[in-house]
């Protein structure tokens, strides 16, 4: 579950789950909510959940990370095709 919940914090937004999937994956009925939080691994972050520790979280996610989208997202983005002129489009 806490692997999952990594994949799914890789998605649309700030790093964060969202209730529902929180509440999906560690359902508050078998005690693995309660369990998560009272050991500090996933704390109340605005809306949802995030990792306590950035760094456990960063490492957990980086093993579900698909390097090629990420680095066309966050280098390629910004090299966009000259312009007829020349010139860059910023």
């Amino acid at each position: 579950q806490v692997h999952e919940a990594a994949r799914r914090c890789l998605g649309p937004g700030q790093g964060e789950l969202d209730r529902a999937a929180f509440e999906e994956l560690f359902p508050w009925r078998t005690g693995w909510a309660q369990a998560v939080l009272t050991e500090g691994l996933l704390v109340p972050a605005g809306a949802g959940y995030r990792f306590a520790h950035e760094e456990v979280g960063d490492w957990i996610q980086s093993t579900h990370l698909d390097l090629d989208a990420a680095l066309r997202a966050l280098v390629h983005r910004w090299h966009a095709e000259p312009e007829e002129d020349g010139g860059r489009v910023p």
